[in-house]
């Protein structure tokens, strides 16, 4: 597929690269509305060539499925809150799952694929006041985390990869990765 020229060490072409992802883009009903939001392209183009890790940080935080919805909330720091109820904050939880995965998984990616737009996942998601209105964008509770402990990883959502052209990249870039990751190892 690729031309082991590229690479410092092809046997790297012999790996799979490790590559985690939000798991309602695998087709698991693990959203807030008990629904997923399968990503064709991932499943029909990567999950053939990379081992796919997949986690939901709302459901690994303990919450239910389906739950009420949440969203980010700027107050003295940002909060993930139910959008009807306000007394709701899962912020801890899912803070708490986040750190654990960042800590077992360090060092074990090539990449991770985000759920754009959610409040735990998205590397933009929307930041709304108190009263509701959306003042800014930044990355959820869970994609914030990983973006800042995992330095040796790429990070993008699903909305990068539209097509198939699109998820080679990302499989050439993770081996690119591999291949430097093998570098530092040796």
């Amino acid at each position: 597929m690729f031309d082991k020229k590229r690479f410092k060490h092809p046997e790297v072409l012999m790996l799979k690269p490790r590559i985690g992802l939000s798991q309602c883009l695998l087709g698991d009903n693990v959203r807030y509305n008990g629904k997923s939001k399968r990503h064709d392209n991932i499943c029909t183009y990567l999950s053939a060539h990379a081992e796919l890790i997949a986690l939901c940080p709302e459901v690994g935080a303990g919450l239910s499925t389906p739950r009420p919805a949440v969203q980010l909330i700027e107050t003295d720091k940002l909060r993930m809150k139910g959008v009807d109820n306000s007394q709701l904050d899962v912020t801890d939880a899912v803070q708490a799952f986040s750190d654990n995965i960042a800590a077992q998984y360090q060092h074990q990616f090539q990449a991770f694929i985000f759920k754009a737009r959610s409040p735990s996942c998205g590397l933009s998601s929307p930041i709304y006041n108190k009263e509701g209105i959306q003042i800014n964008t930044g990355r959820g509770i869970f994609s914030a985390t990983l973006t800042r402990q995992w330095q040796d990883c790429l990070f993008i959502q699903e909305e990068d990869l539209l097509n198939e052209e699109q998820c080679l990249q990302l499989l050439l870039d993770c081996y690119l990765l591999l291949d430097k990751q093998i570098q530092k190892r040796r």
